[in-house]
Order: C-alpha cells, then sequence, then structure tokens
C-alpha cells in the first residue's frame, strides 16, 4: 500500500491516469507544396555543390604549373611501396629512393634527363573516358 501512494506522488498531475486524454492521432498528410518545398530545397543543394565545383577547378586552373618549383621528371615503381624517383629541384635533378620508411637520395646527376614522367605521357581521365565510351558504343 505504502509503494502505491509514493508511486502516485511522484508522478505529475499531467501524466496519472485520471488527467490523461485518449486522443488518436490523425495520420499526416503530405501536401503538393510540401514536395515542391523538400525538391526545391535538394535542387538549390545540387546546384550549390556543382557551382562550388566549377568555382574550384577555375581557381585550380588559375593557379598553373608555371611556378613549381619541384617536379618528377621519372618514376618506377620497384614494388607495392618502393618507389624510384627522378626529381627536378630548381634546374638539378636528383634521384631518389622511396620506401614506406622514408626518403633518400640515392644519386644527384650530372647532366638534366628528358621529361618521361608517368604522368606527362598518360592520357588525361577525358581521353580515357572518351575511349571508355567508344569501346562500349561500339
Amino acid at each position: 500500500m505504502h509503494i502505491a501512494v509514493l508511486m502516485a506522488a511522484a508522478i505529475p498531475e499531467i501524466v496519472r491516469a485520471e488527467t490523461v486524454s485518449t486522443t488518436v492521432a490523425s495520420p499526416m498528410t503530405v501536401s503538393a507544396g510540401d514536395v515542391l518545398n523538400v525538391g526545391g530545397s535538394l535542387a538549390m543543394v545540387l546546384l550549390a555543390v556543382v557551382v562550388i565545383g566549377w568555382l574550384y577547378s577555375r581557381v585550380q586552373g588559375m593557379r598553373g604549373r608555371t611556378g613549381q618549383v619541384i617536379q618528377v621528371v621519372a618514376s618506377q615503381a620497384l614494388g607495392p611501396k618502393e618507389r624510384v624517383l627522378i626529381v627536378d629541384i630548381a634546374g638539378q635533378q636528383l634521384v631518389l629512393g622511396v620506401t614506406a620508411a622514408g626518403m633518400r637520395t640515392l644519386h644527384v646527376l650530372e647532366a638534366p634527363v628528358e621529361s618521361t614522367s608517368e604522368l606527362a605521357s598518360m592520357p588525361s581521365f577525358a581521353a580515357r573516358l572518351g575511349e571508355a565510351l567508344k569501346k562500349r558504343v561500339s
């Protein structure tokens, strides 16, 4: 009996069974305006993403590659985490060994080597995508 009295005193008046009204919530309806509002918001977010991407690419293009002091002339993979690089730093070319543990200068070249970089010889992403699409269509 004492436990029931203590519990009744602890429960606020609005939660007691005597004062709680039983109402059935009606199902929510979605109006055309709500759909247009959500669709418009989604369109604005997608448009913002496209505009920011376009602006980013324009800013990257403005920087250019003319001011770079360090350039990778050639690169050769020796293993999954090992590479040998020929790097041009302000006109002087170095042969570097790169591993997961670090980087070490292997040799300083007397005469410069021509640029045969993997990146320079690789076609651009747009060219590779175009070739893949042509192969898929044919």
